[in-house]
Parts: structure tokens; sequence; C-alpha cells
């Protein structure tokens, strides 16, 4: 299923174009989104960004703990490094990088401070 998902999602890449696709709870949407998208980032620099919407602070969290795994796991066999960043609605884009992310409530007060 998981396949399936990233092929879908990597057509879409590819066209440049929308998509939408749904799978149940507990599938590894969350895992497949981040490291297909960021692999073809790798190979196609020139897609830019991955802008990652979700309604709370704590999903969002959650997906950053992913995204930290695969940076780990990518510098560890392949390199380059990578950067994420994360922030709520409330608070400005510009968030420290992965590495310096431990605290949700230090993280809110550094950005808010910039």
């Amino acid at each position: 299923e998981q396949y399936d998902y990233m092929c879908h999602l990597k057509r879409s890449l590819d066209a440049k174009g929308p998509c939408v696709l749904e799978m149940p709870s507990g599938t590894g949407k969350t895992v497949s989104l981040l490291s297909l998208i960021t692999s073809y980032q790798l190979v196609h620099p020139e897609v830019g960004k991955l802008v990652y919407c979700s309604r709370t602070v704590s999903e969002i969290e959650k997906v950053m703990q992913e995204l930290k795994g695969i940076v780990s796991y990518r510098e560890k066999f392949w390199g380059p490094p990578a950067d994420g960043r994360g922030c709520d609605s409330s608070l400005s884009t510009s968030s420290p990088p992965l590495d310096e992310r431990n605290d949700s409530d230090k993280i809110e007060g550094d950005m808010k401070s910039r």
C-alpha cells in the first residue's frame, strides 16, 4: 500500500500537479510522504520547499519527529544533510533547524523572539 501511495505521489510530482491521496490511520502515510518528497528534492532541487500543513501543533511535532528520523538515516547512509523547520499558524515560518529542536515551548519562544 505504501509503495502504491509513493508511486502516485511521484507521478504527481513529475507532472507538477496536485495530488490527493487517502489511506487509513497507521499505514505510514507521513513517513512515505516525507521520504519520497525529500528524496525527490535531492534529485530535483528546482522543485523547492515542501510545506506540510496540519491542524494541531502536536501533529506537526509528530511529523517533525518522523522527518528527524528520515534525515538522520539519510545522513548516516547517503548524506547530504537536509533542513527541516516547523511552526504553527500563529508563528513566523522561520524556525530553528531540526538539530536545535528539543522542546516545543522553547521553540515557540525562540520563534516569537525573532
